[in-house]
């Protein structure tokens, strides 16, 4: 996971002030709350997640005041942000986002995992509450009947299937060697490595692949004491695929 620039967190709240536009059309306000919905405290990966929410927490408030600095977005109207710490624990944080929609806030932002995004999401739908999700590129999020007031700002994360299999045929096209199309893949039991799985396993046979062997593990991508059992039944299945090419599909801490 790359870290957010200043741009992209720019895009970020001027997608927040975009969703609002329906909301402040009906309503007849001069201030307006976003509710930023992070898990701040909790003791994540060394590194990379901690300049995430460290550059969120920097980086946001600046915005809020570019925005409201500018008149021509929005006219007599000042966004005001509030930020919550749901130690990525689900019931703070859907706690916070009920309170948040019945205390005035006007939309809500978060979801850095993808389970996290998933209840937000849900959440939104049932609340009929704005939610912008962060990071999260779980394909189901793009769902309109599902999630009508979900935005989403990446791109889901089924393009990377087509790229993978083009990778593939290049190399096929200059090694002739039939191993590139015979994969073999692996996963964890998580949302982000059953939906590419799926996905993967769809699209093999239309674009002239057939895969070996398609195995997962059960972990979690969701909390930092990720603890994964016993994964020899699965590397011995992928052993005995007579696969030469593997797809792996998961997040950083899977691959830990």
């Amino acid at each position: 996971m790359s870290l957010p620039s200043t741009r992209s967190l720019r895009v970020l709240v001027l997608t927040v002030t975009i969703l609002l536009g329906c909301t402040l059309a009906q309503k007849n306000s001069s201030s307006v709350r976003i509710a930023a919905n992070l898990p701040i405290s909790i003791p994540l990966v060394p590194g990379t997640f901690n300049l995430i929410y460290e550059t969120l927490l920097t980086v946001m408030p600046e915005m809020i005041s570019s925005i409201n600095n500018d008149t021509s977005l929005l006219r007599n109207t000042t966004l005001n942000l509030s930020i919550t710490d749901s130690r990525n624990l689900q019931p703070l944080m859907l706690g916070g986002m009920l309170r948040e929609s019945r205390t005035g806030a006007a939309a809500a932002i978060g979801g850095i995992f993808d389970l996290e995004a998933l209840a937000l999401a849900t959440s939104s739908t049932v609340l009929k509450f704005p939610v912008v999700i962060q990071y999260s590129g779980l394909p189901s999020l793009s769902d309109r009947a599902l999630y009508p007031f979900t935005c989403r700002m990446v791109p889901s994360y089924i393009n990377q299937v087509g790229v993978i299999f083009d990778l593939f045929d290049h190399f096929y096209g200059i090694t002739k060697q039939i191993q590139w199309k015979q994969p073999a893949v692996v996963s964890g039991a998580n949302p982000y490595g059953i939906s590419l799985g799926e996905e993967f396993i769809k699209r093999a046979g239309s674009r002239d692949f057939f895969v070996t062997t398609y195995q997962q593990f059960l972990g979690t991508t969701n909390t930092i004491s990720a603890e994964v059992g016993d994964i020899t039944p699965q590397i011995l299945s992928l052993k005995d695929s007579k696969a030469r090419v593997f797809v792996a599909l998961l997040q950083t801490i899977d691959m830990q």
